[in-house]
Formats: C-alpha cells, structure tokens, sequence
C-alpha cells in the first residue's frame, strides 16, 4: 500500500477514563466540532426569522436608537440611521429570540451540546411546528412589551423629578431582567412539557440565580454585535448570521442547556434518594 500504510492503523481511540470538559472548555470543543453544522442552524434561523427581523427593524430599533444613540451622533444622514437600526435589531434577535424559530435553534443548540443526534433542518422544523403557540405568545408579548416599556422610559426620562428618575431606572432594570431571561425560556420551552407562565417564572427564577453569568454573557454578546455591525456596516450582517451568532447567540443556549442539564440531574438523584 506504500504511502497509504499508516491509514490502516488504528487511532487512539477515546479514553473512556478520560475526565470530562467542563465550562468553557467543553463549549470551545463543541463549538470547534460543531462548526460548520452550527454555520447552517445560523443561517436557517436567520432565514426563518426574517418577518421578526423586518417587524423590530421597523418598530423596535428606531426608539432604542433615539434612547440610546445621540442626535449628534447619527446625524441626518439615512444610510447612519439605517446602520443604527440594523445594529439594535441585531442586538434584540440575538436575546429576545424571534418565536418558534428560536425554538426551533434553541432545540439543535441544546443538542450540539449534550452530543446528542440531531437533523438541523428536519428536527428543526419538528420543534418549530411542536412550539408554534406558545413561542408566537412569547414573541408577541416581547413585542408589547418593548415598545410599552420605550414609551414608558421617554416619559420617566423627560421627567425631572426624582420620583421619575427612580421610576426609569427601575424600569430599566427590570426589563434587562426580562431580556435576560430569556436566555432560558426557548431551552426550558423545548425540554419541558410546562405552561406558558410556568416558563416565564421558571426562566426568571434561573436569572436572579445566574444573574453575574447572564450579565457577562449578554455583555459579550452586545459588544460584539456592536462591532460587528459598527465596523462591518451591511456587510455586517453576512458575518453576524455565518458566523457571528455562533459567538453570540450560541454561548447563551449552551449555558442555559448546561443549566437545565444539571437541575434535571439534581431533580433525578433527589428523587431517586427519596425512594430509597
């Protein structure tokens, strides 16, 4: 065989000894095996969110660019304003979610990081159909509720009595709470069989219980999301979706499937304990 000899030894192996990667070891060695597979969940996500993507273009972006981004600073050229709203947008798909898509990414993420098999596409699609109802809910509410939440802060923010002042910072922090928790809505949705507001509380709960990684997580991600479309403008967007979201979106679903991993594991020993 010449040349080819040394492919007909055998490999290594696994060491099933070997002890297992934990945390940020264990989600670069998924990310570096599921690469290219996370590249097409990224893109049928995208893809299948485009409706939600147009919809927070059009009413969300707008009002947090005029919060959060000067006058001075975008100035009156469109094409700046445009840039903006694409940025915001961005920011709120990556952690608000787009409805039954999200399930639908939420579901192959969380199979990617407990090795399980999984078709992108067609399971996928299964998840997309099987939370259909409750997603379009939860999409929808996020939808209200942001743009109550905007009007609610210009007018506490216009406001100069300390009342208000108070009043907008308590809104604020409870709505970065809100969009925090949803970093374990989509995964809670997809591997418990629970009521809509079992979801709600149960996502809230995990957040104040992981505030300090939710923070970090969401902080990375919205720098990130930042640079991306800062320094990239609409070319941005292509980069964001290849590979972008898996440096983004995709660390918040492995944290939350890892967290809803180990209380599954917890729930069964201590049911096994009190059988015994």
């Amino acid at each position: 065989m010449g040349l080819f000899n040394s492919y007909l030894k055998d490999g290594p192996g696994v060491d099933v000894n070997a002890p297992k990667k934990k945390g940020i070891f264990l989600f670069l060695e998924v990310l570096g095996r599921k690469f290219f597979k996370l590249m097409k969940a990224n893109c049928l996500y995208f893809l299948t969110s485009i409706p939600f993507f147009v919809i927070v273009m059009l009413i969300l972006a707008p009002p947090l660019r005029s919060i959060f981004v000067s006058a001075e600073t975008v100035g009156d050229n469109p094409m700046s304003q445009i840039l903006f709203d694409l940025m915001f947008a961005g920011i709120i798909f990556n952690f608000i979610g787009s409805g039954p898509s999200a399930a639908a990414y939420s579901f192959v993420t969380r199979s990617f990081t407990r090795s399980e098999p999984v078709w992108v596409a067609s399971d996928g699609f299964d998840k997309f159909k099987e939370n259909f109802k409750y997603s379009m809910i939860l999409v929808i509410a996020d939808i209200v509720i942001l743009f109550l939440s905007y009007v609610a802060v210009r007018f506490y923010g216009s406001n100069g009595s300390l009342f208000y002042v108070f009043l907008y910072f308590f809104l604020m922090i409870i709505l970065a709470i809100y969009s925090m928790s949803h970093i374990f809505m989509y995964q809670i949705m997809v591997t418990y069989e629970c009521k809509f507001m079992d979801i709600i509380k149960n996502a809230i709960i995990l957040t104040f219980a992981k505030l300090p990684m939710c923070i970090l997580l969401s902080a990375i991600g919205v720098v990130l999301c930042a640079l991306i479309y800062s320094y990239l403008g609409f070319f941005g967007i292509a980069v964001y979706v290849l590979i972008g979201m898996s440096f983004t979106r995709f660390p918040l679903e492995f944290y939350a499937s890892r967290v809803i991993e180990k209380n599954i594991a917890l729930t069964q020993n201590s049911n096994q304990g009190d059988t015994e």
